[in-house]
């Protein structure tokens, strides 16, 4: 499970509700949770740097992954297109 327990928790993802959809802040929570980190301050600070580079789709979110490929022999993370097939695919 991943915690969000205190009410400041509860203020900043219902203020990060009035920024984004639905659907990047779960895609937000599901990257932090496949980087095996499960606390609200990482997903706050995927939610922060989208908003920074002006993230507002998932296809945005997909373009920053593709920039960000890492150097040769590096093993690649999922793309966001990858993980929100992995959260919504069977839901179509």
């Amino acid at each position: 499970s991943f915690p969000t327990r205190r009410s400041s928790d509860l203020d900043a993802l219902m203020g990060w509700r009035e920024i984004f959809t639905d659907d990047l802040i779960l895609l937000a929570i599901k990257k932090a949770a496949l980087a095996g980190i499960r606390k609200w301050n990482y997903v706050n600070g995927i939610l922060k740097a989208w908003k920074n580079e002006g993230v507002k789709t998932i296809g945005d979110v997909q373009s920053r992954d593709e920039r960000r490929n890492p150097p040769a022999g590096q093993q690649q993370k999922p793309s966001a297109k990858d993980d929100y097939d992995a959260i919504f695919g069977g839901l179509g």
